[in-house]
């Protein structure tokens, strides 16, 4: 993933502080930066969180009609769907 190194040298940091940070080996963090491997969501959502983009920007994605997000975007689509299924609750015992 190109946008991995170009991420990783703004903010001045290494290879290995950002494995340690979130929590993978720095030979996996390498090859992810390589291109010759491939993360997996899990890790996509740890990076994307660290460096507060979203998984299209690791990704590189140019298709604007797939729509990847980070960790905090996900937890906030969570908590709407929760809160609307609420209200659809709340509307169908009131009889709206």
């Amino acid at each position: 993933m190109k946008a991995l190194k170009e991420l990783r040298v703004a903010k001045n940091l290494t290879q290995e502080q950002i494995a340690k940070s979130i929590g993978i080996p720095t030979r996996n963090y390498c090859n992810y930066e390589n291109g010759t491997r491939e993360a997996d969501y899990d890790t996509l959502l740890k990076l994307s969180s660290f460096f507060d983009v979203s998984i299209n920007q690791l990704l590189g994605e140019k298709n604007e009609d797939i729509i990847l997000v980070n960790k905090k975007e996900f937890e906030s689509l969570e908590l709407i769907k929760g809160l609307a299924k609420v209200i659809d609750e709340i509307e169908k015992k009131n009889g709206l």
